[in-house]
């Protein structure tokens, strides 16, 4: 395998964590590629951390969009970059560029808020403290997913946002 998703299930702890990691960076050595393993988690924060011991405990997205500044943000995103690399993790599915207006969607408090611009301010802040630390991060979710209904884990969804609303709210 090229690389492994970690979950809530796969972690115990940060001691078991750094060995499972380090485990399978072993094996992957041992195939004499010389390649390591891409090693993904969904630390976005809120509701979606997946670790909890040896990584901070991060706010929800509409959280920090609402209460601090994208500066504020970014300074997370380091202190948890550098604790998942400690951890053996490598990559972020993080953070979540939706833009979400309403309260009632799965994504709400996933999402920095319903402003393009704001969203995009926290994200770019956020996917550049990842960066600068060599955690590689993951920007989700498909442009226009933060306007449909439903829940994509379980079912398909359809967007019901005109052309312009996509162009000018969700693809920015």
């Amino acid at each position: 395998p090229g690389g492994l998703l970690l979950l809530g299930r796969n972690v115990e702890g940060a001691e078991q964590l750094a060995a499972l990691t380090a485990t399978l960076q072993e094996a992957a050595a041992a195939n004499g590629s010389g390649i390591g393993l891409l090693i993904a988690v969904d630390q976005e924060g809120g509701p979606v951390q997946r670790i909890r011991s040896g990584a901070p405990t991060l706010p929800a997205a509409r959280v920090l969009g609402e209460s601090a500044s994208p500066e504020e943000a970014a300074q997370l995103a380091e202190e948890t970059a550098l604790a998942l690399l400690t951890l053996g993790v490598n990559v972020n599915l993080a953070p979540v560029a939706d833009v979400v207006g309403d309260p009632d969607s799965f994504l709400y408090k996933r999402t920095y808020g319903s402003d393009p611009a704001l969203v995009a301010s926290f994200v770019e802040a956020v996917s550049g403290a990842f960066l600068q630390n060599g955690l590689i991060n993951i920007v989700k979710h498909f442009p226009g997913h933060g306007s449909a209904s439903g829940d994509t884990h379980g079912e398909a969804v359809i967007s019901a946002a005109s052309q312009v609303e996509f162009e000018s709210k969700h693809l920015p």
